[in-house]
């Protein structure tokens, strides 16, 4: 429960944080610094909120008798963390697919203008592509 109080707020955070990073300016990317965010500000808050709620569990340890291929995939991206649990691998991956799709929007809503800024604009237009192909809605470009 305390996770889905937390959550709503966190998202908020990360679509404001985009928005910010993002903002009028299409000559340099925005991705990495998005991602670099949520390692350093949610993930760590998730992090400490999981290991409070017991879910500190290292999915990799024999004794635990479970195997996690995402934890042991996503081990290196964690500063500070040995292991990911499961539920932290899973907060990553929701804050990103959701930090990429608001910054897909963002772009679709002002591709007019990153077009006439072309090709200073190419940055922008790298990330929105990024974009489209991590969450897989194309459509959303030709509607």
């Amino acid at each position: 429960m305390t996770e889905v109080a937390y959550s709503s707020v966190i998202f908020l955070l990360l679509k404001a944080k985009v928005h910010d990073l993002a903002g009028d300016d299409y000559r340099s990317s925005v991705l990495e610094s998005i991602k670099g965010w949520i390692q350093a500000v949610p993930l760590q808050f998730f992090h400490a909120l999981l290991a409070y709620l017991g879910d500190y569990v290292s999915y990799d340890s024999p004794s635990s008798g479970l195997k996690s291929p995402l934890a042991s995939h996503y081990s290196s991206c964690y500063p500070g963390i040995d292991t990911p649990s499961q539920g932290l691998v899973r907060w990553q991956l929701q804050l990103e697919y959701f930090a990429y799709e608001t910054l897909q929007d963002l772009n679709i809503a002002k591709l007019f203008e990153i077009i006439v800024d072309y090709p200073d604009s190419s940055p922008a237009i790298e990330d929105l592509k990024q974009c489209l192909e991590y969450t897989g809605q194309h459509s959303k470009l030709v509607e």
